[in-house]
């Protein structure tokens, strides 16, 4: 009797994660194209951000997968350390990048820094909002592909990057 609940258990188990991965699969977005003939450094170029980089968007998204990787809520401890250590840089970046929609991006992102988790540091969805943001952002503006290779659309600058 208990090899056949534990032979049910292990056919349910592995349908749910055979499930999941297929679900997982089936809902991601691909990410952005560049246009024919345009490349990775010609989109930095139309950044105009010669003299800060991207750093900052690299550094960002490190920290937030730290702080909110695997399903984990950071708290304020984690906030504190992200916004001490990652909101000047985002500041300085937006206030350099000439595309409207990717200042809206960093600008969102700040936001969600300074107000949203400033009252509510546990979060968990304007966590994921904010790294979602970094997470399209590092990946395609700077080549840093997930091991994952989940794109979620977050960023309204990518979005215009689509073919």
């Amino acid at each position: 009797m208990f090899k056949m609940k534990l032979t049910m258990f292990k056919i349910l188990f592995f349908s749910l994660v055979f499930a999941f991965a297929f679900f997982q699969i089936g809902c991601q977005e691909e990410p952005p194209k560049f246009e024919k003939g345009e490349t990775k450094e010609e989109i930095k170029e139309e950044l105009d951000i010669t003299e800060i980089g991207l750093q900052p968007i690299e550094n960002t998204h490190q920290a937030l997968n730290e702080a909110v990787g695997w399903e984990q809520t950071p708290g304020v401890k984690e906030y504190r350390k992200i916004v001490d250590h990652n909101l000047p840089e985002l500041k300085k970046l937006k206030d350099h990048v000439a595309p409207p929609k990717l200042r809206k991006d960093l600008g969102r992102v700040i936001e969600i820094f300074e107000k949203e988790l400033s009252e509510d540091p546990e979060d968990k969805e304007v966590w994921k909002e904010a790294h979602r943001i970094m997470h399209d952002l590092d990946w395609v503006l700077l080549g840093n592909v997930p091991e994952d290779e989940i794109y979620f659309g977050a960023s309204e600058y990518l979005e215009d990057k689509r073919d």
